[in-house]
């Protein structure tokens, strides 16, 4: 397992809104922090309204159906066997 000191740990657990034993839980099986953190992004990308005009219209937001293609593409790179089955 990577080495990671108390910054990069501070960092994700701000990120992922968790504690640490529950990092290390992660860390510990797999790819699940890897995976929690898809799960992260993906809930933010579909449930974070986009970029509202003062009109209350629209815009088409940067480009999501290319930015859901290439996070879908990394997770294809993910090894889900080992990884926590509650994520």
């Amino acid at each position: 397992m990577q080495e990671h000191d108390q910054c990069w740990f501070d960092l994700v657990m701000r990120q992922q809104d968790i504690l640490e034993d529950v990092l290390h839980t992660y860390l510990d099986h797999g790819d699940s922090a890897l995976l929690a953190n898809l799960i992260h992004i993906v809930k933010r990308l579909t449930l974070t309204p986009h970029n509202s005009n003062v009109d209350g219209t629209h815009n088409h937001m940067l480009n999501l159906d290319g930015l859901i293609r290439h996070t879908l593409h990394i997770a294809r790179k993910f090894e889900v066997v080992g990884t926590l089955l509650e994520l």
